[in-house]
């Protein structure tokens, strides 16, 4: 079963709003963010919905590290802003963008 749940960053981050994501994952529901801004209005998170892009992700599920490392060595990639650990056999590469539609 999904619950999709649409709310500001500020209210993600207070507490209340982490507690509730850590019982949800608790109880066996995934967890998935946008990364970019969503329209006042918005309902879900389909692309009509994205007001501005202000990041890029990469979703990289693999055994082991090398696979990331050999992502981040790739010449003509970027080094991204942040790698976030998502599973014990995945993360996320994410850029920071600016004028991207």
């Amino acid at each position: 079963m999904a619950v999709e749940r649409i709310a500001p960053a500020e209210n993600i981050a207070a507490e209340d709003g982490q507690g509730w994501l850590v019982h949800m994952n608790e109880n066996g529901y995934e967890i998935y963010l946008s990364a970019n801004a969503l329209k006042v209005e918005a309902r879900s998170r389909t692309r009509e919905d994205i007001e501005a892009i202000r990041h890029i992700c990469l979703d990289i599920v693999d055994n082991g590290d090398q696979p990331l490392e050999r992502r981040l060595a790739r010449s003509g990639l970027p080094r991204p802003n942040y790698v976030l650990t998502t599973s014990p056999r995945g993360c996320q590469l994410i850029w920071k963008v600016d004028g991207f539609s």
